[in-house]
């Protein structure tokens, strides 16, 4: 749960501090090699220090729903040295060379015919591994990778590199209970493709390349999806992944969004499966949309425009009104998403072209409000929307103009009918 609150709320300008680098790192050579990960409380609000990053560097939500609870999500920075260390130390401390050991498989291939130095592990090293993977270390690590802080993303790519490693060794294809070992070493491979593919067109002279937060977000939900066969996402997601054949399987959609258009827009008969893809867009669009830079993927594909038009399509759905609710607050939370997160290019195109305050006032005067808002929650995410508006407006010289501002206005009074 924590894993995916940090993938859903992700802090893109946490940092890596020496001193508690130091101190993770001794501590994570002093545990003992069953240690299981994620098991201690590393989350940005246990500790002040680490807190108080967060507040410094400005990514702490300004959200009603995070304010006054804890903090439960995962540091990068704190934990990622950590991971790191704990990797380190099950390879360091146990790998052999397999030219020493019997074995039935030709030494130096791995299991995709590349060559590569043969590993052997302990099967408590592998299990270690195995046991990481299974809590979410591989999308954490995935997400990781959209960081600001590029010590962050060395750490990231680090830890997914040894994960690589250990899970395509002899004994990690030996261990029959990782039956999602294969689904993850597809999805690690094909993104350390891409990075390579990207690296060599890089001219910016870093060290890893930064993954733009929307993207990473996909990658970090697929590794969690993919990794759990009962998933009701897997076969889509895995689909997706098989179908990557251009550059020996490298992940293409670095600079698109991923898979938006065929989720969002489902085409599967089973009304159901549809709908559970459809969501799974949504949350995507929601949660990885964290900075401007996001924002040009998500124009590309139309998919504000979208968004707009789909209420409606949503209230003739022939589905229980608690279904409906969630897909008309995921779709508002995803429209704010893009008004707080999307910049000036995302205003202007959502107000001034698509009709924004407009489309807003006419859910306001539908005949019936409970149809629009069937309950609680969607008023709640109507207003925060309201609210994104007036802000937006009154802070955006861009926008101030007296029309805007009244049309604004006229939102007040039908908000105060919903409360």
């Amino acid at each position: 749960a924590r894993i995916r609150a940090t993938i859903a709320c992700f802090p893109l300008n946490d940092t890596v501090d020496l001193k508690r680098e130091y101190l993770s790192l001794t501590n994570t050579y002093k545990v003992d090699k069953n240690w299981g990960g994620f098991q201690a409380d590393l989350s940005l609000g246990a500790k002040p220090s680490s807190f108080s990053a967060m507040e410094r560097n400005g990514n702490i939500p300004d959200d009603e729903s995070i304010r006054g609870r804890r903090d439960v999500r995962y540091s990068p920075g704190f934990l990622l040295p950590m991971l790191l260390g704990a990797l380190e130390w099950c390879v360091g401390s146990e790998s052999v060379s397999d030219s020493h050991s019997v074995s039935n498989k030709p030494d130096g291939i791995d299991e995709h015919g590349n060559s590569s130095p043969s590993l052997r592990l302990s099967g408590s090293s592998v299990a270690t591994v195995h046991r990481l993977c299974e809590k979410g270390a591989v999308s954490f690590c995935l997400m990781s990778m959209s960081s600001s802080c590029e010590r962050v993303r060395c750490y990231a790519v680090a830890a997914l590199a040894i994960i690589l490693k250990v899970s395509s060794s002899y004994d990690a294809r030996s261990l029959s209970s990782w039956r999602s070992r294969p689904q993850l070493v597809m999805v690690i491979n094909s993104v350390q493709r891409s990075l390579v593919l990207r690296k060599a067109d890089d001219n910016s002279g870093g060290i890893v390349p930064r993954i733009l937060p929307i993207v990473a977000n996909f990658l970090a939900r697929a590794a969690l999806v993919i990794s759990r066969p009962d998933d009701a996402m897997y076969v889509s997601i895995n689909r997706y992944f098989l179908k990557s054949e251009s550059e020996h399987g490298a992940f293409q959609d670095m600079h698109r969004l991923p898979a938006f258009i065929a989720l969002f827009c489902s085409a599967s008969e089973d009304s159901e499966q549809s709908r559970n893809e459809r969501i799974w867009a949504l949350h995507l669009l929601r949660d990885g949309l964290l900075d401007t830079s996001c924002y040009r993927l998500v124009a590309a594909c139309h998919a504000p425009e979208l968004l707009l038009s789909s209420f409606e399509n949503v209230r003739l759905l022939q589905i229980s009104d608690d279904s409906r609710a969630t897909e008309y607050c995921l779709l508002l939370e995803s429209i704010n998403a893009i008004i707080d997160h999307g910049g000036y290019g995302a205003h202007r195109d959502l107000i001034k072209r698509q009709g924004l305050i407009s489309w807003m006032r006419t859910l306001c005067t539908s005949p019936s409000l409970t149809e629009s808002f069937p309950n609680l929650k969607t008023r709640v995410s109507f207003c925060n929307l309201v609210k994104s508006l007036i802000r937006i407006t009154s802070c955006t010289p861009q926008l101030r103009s007296p029309l805007l501002v009244l049309e604004v206005c006229g939102l007040i009074e039908p908000v105060a009918l919903l409360l």
